[in-house]
């Protein structure tokens, strides 16, 4: 598969995951009472419910968990949804390297193509590989990164842990608190942001990978 094919199935990948967001946001914000009918803030078997399959979406690779979480952030509030998600994405982002590392190619790519995750590995540098878990958590909040370090690098399991831990935790609480925000706010945000997308996703890229290397050449 050619490049403009692969930046073309991104771009119409991104731009479906924003809209979806929004959509379920809203929906969060205007049907929340009814949500909370369907699933008691008491339940301890709905909160493990909901981090088990946060667990499942990071291990397989790219499903996506945050469809639901402005469902959860309805049911549970913002400052708890944001912790417990925070520990359903760790924890999967830990098994996700694990098995890479363990079971290597012949298991992941089972789970995900070998050739997309060699194709999203040119992100990640040779040297300053904890930073580079940080810088990599925090721009790109997707678990296909722990397959790739465990695949492709030699980061300890140490720096990966604690590099894991320290790029995900804002995202937890920003997309928690974010759905809080007015709808036309919303509204207003996803539409840039896919506008955005569709206009300057692969000049966006090749300048974040250009400051990924820069900066971390800068870290000693």
């Amino acid at each position: 598969m050619n490049s403009k094919k692969i930046e073309l199935k991104e771009v119409v990948f991104f731009s479906f995951f924003i809209a979806a967001f929004l959509v379920v946001s809203v929906f969060s914000l205007i049907y929340g009472d009814f949500v909370r009918t369907l699933v008691s803030s008491q339940s301890l078997l709905s909160i493990v419910i909901y981090v088990l399959f946060l667990i499942i979406s990071e291990v397989v690779a790219p499903v996506s968990s945050l469809f639901i979480l402005p469902l959860a952030v309805s049911v549970w509030g913002s400052f708890f949804t944001a912790i417990i998600t925070l520990a359903g994405w760790f924890i999967g982002a830990i098994i996700s390297f694990w098995l890479a590392r363990r079971f290597g190619q012949p298991l992941i790519g089972k789970i995900i193509s070998i050739n997309r995750l060699e194709q999203l590995s040119c992100f990640v540098p040779e040297k300053n590989l904890f930073w580079a878990v940080i810088i990599l958590r925090i721009i790109f909040p997707v678990d296909l990164f722990s397959y790739i370090l465990g695949l492709f690098t030699k980061v300890s399991f140490r720096a990966y842990f604690w590099g894991t831990l320290i790029g995900i935790t804002p995202f937890s609480f920003i997309f928690s608190y974010g759905v809080r925000f007015p709808i036309q706010y919303q509204l207003i945000i996803g539409s840039l942001l896919i506008l955005g997308t569709i206009l300057y996703y692969d000049r966006t890229r090749k300048k974040i990978m250009g400051w990924i290397k820069s900066s971390l050449k800068n870290i000693d």
